[in-house]
């Protein structure tokens, strides 16, 4: 099995007409504008193919090849609906080429691959099995209707830091205001719950006493959060 020779991923105009909706004229006249702008910035124009028309004789028609960036320089001044159509596009030929890159070319680059998802495999597996204890009493917190305490939200996150940690990050945050207490808007969206308590002091005066509860939602929120502004917090 012989290696195949890559090419740069280009899109035809003909195909751009097609995915906007445009004459294939009207598209040739827009890459036309393009390379005279790009011929006045000393850059390299669009490829450009031409052929003899099948029917017509003494015809040349004419296909444009526009790599991506020259595909996004060409769309700038189409609107919105037919920018996203193209960019769709694009993913997918992306998408299909990242595929064949992946395709062994030769027989040692398939036992290769073979070899690597098998230790994969294997280590996902052991990973697996390390974390299924875990992994069960997260399942059973997050989809409980229960709100825990911040100690015991530290516990289930398990991002290397306790309880008085935590409150610190999501105060940090501006996740929870300076007596621990979240901002409304994350009590508004489901992520806490507050308890309010009434005791004495010796003195016999009466104080409340306002303790954080986390919902399941408020569980991955956090998770969100800290993983992405810190990491892992080992």
């Amino acid at each position: 099995m012989t290696d195949l020779i890559t090419t740069k991923q280009t899109m035809s105009s003909r195909e751009i007409a097609q995915l906007t909706g445009k004459s294939h004229s009207h598209v040739l006249r827009d890459c036309d504008n393009l390379n005279a702008n790009y011929l006045k910035m000393n850059m390299n124009q669009i490829w450009l193919v031409e052929y003899n028309h099948p029917i017509i004789d003494n015809r040349r028609d004419r296909v444009f090849n526009l790599t991506k960036m020259q595909t996004f320089d060409l769309m700038t001044g189409y609107n919105t609906e037919l920018r996203i159509k193209v960019n769709r596009r694009w993913a997918e030929l992306e998408a299909e080429k990242n595929k064949q890159h992946n395709i062994p070319k030769t027989y040692s680059q398939a036992l290769m691959l073979a070899a690597r998802q098998a230790e994969k495999l294997e280590l996902q597996a052991k990973q697996i099995q390390e974390l299924e204890p875990k992994g069960k009493f997260y399942d059973v917190v997050t989809d409980s209707k229960t709100a825990i305490d911040i100690g015991n939200a530290a516990k289930v996150l398990d991002v290397g830091i306790g309880r008085n940690k935590l409150f610190k990050k999501l105060r940090d945050l501006k996740i929870l205001q300076s007596n621990n207490v979240p901002y409304q808007e994350f009590i508004d969206r489901g992520y806490f719950r507050i308890i309010e308590s009434k005791y004495q002091k010796s003195d016999g005066s009466t104080h409340i006493s306002l303790k954080t509860l986390v919902y399941q939602r408020g569980i991955d929120f956090i998770m969100r959060k800290i993983t992405t502004e810190y990491g892992r917090l080992d």
